[in-house]
């Protein structure tokens, strides 16, 4: 699904927020609309971006296409453990957000490690960028919902070897 165009309007004022950022490198879930973000930033500034589909989000089985309320209507049960207990419980034919945690912030630890010391731009999706930071902050990933991941968001992390540090959390002053 391609970005709408508040999402297109979203990306250049997030362009326009980083535009004085040394990036060097961007990296983006494969996905369109987080592609698509990626390439809003990348493209004035003449970097490649490079997909990674271990920043897709969650795989979300037969959820997938599904709105709220058709899964509130459907699998009334499973939607309400998903929100209440989501540590280990899978959608049928999707993934665990443990399985999501793992995969994502296994592409995290490989980007740092390529480009040690540089300012990296990488743009995923909600549910995944939770679990990076339950990851980061060593915090059970029974905390995803505690906190929020506005789309357009900025998140500035940096990484000292293995330590890291959050600086920045779901801002979105830039979007007015």
């Amino acid at each position: 699904m391609e970005l709408d165009g508040l999402g297109r309007l979203q990306a250049e004022k997030l362009s326009l927020r980083l535009q004085t950022e040394p990036i060097t490198a961007v990296y983006s879930s494969d996905l369109m609309r987080a592609r698509q973000t990626a390439e809003a930033i990348a493209t004035c500034r003449g970097i490649p971006v490079n997909l990674d589909p271990d920043l897709r989000e969650m795989n979300f089985g037969e959820w997938e296409g599904l709105t709220y309320q058709e899964i509130k209507r459907d699998y009334k049960t499973l939607a309400e453990q998903w929100y209440s207990n989501p540590i280990d419980l899978r959608i049928p034919g999707g993934e665990t957000f443990a399985e999501l945690a793992e995969r994502s912030f296994r592409s995290i630890q490989r980007i740092v490690a390529a480009h040690q010391g540089e300012t990296i731009l990488v743009v995923a999706h909600g549910g995944t960028t939770r679990a990076i930071i339950c990851r980061i902050l060593q915090i059970g990933i029974d905390k995803i919902w505690s906190f929020r991941q506005d789309n357009a968001a900025l998140n500035i992390i940096e990484f000292y070897g293995t330590k890291s540090v959050i600086c920045l959390l779901n801002d979105s002053r830039h979007l007015g």
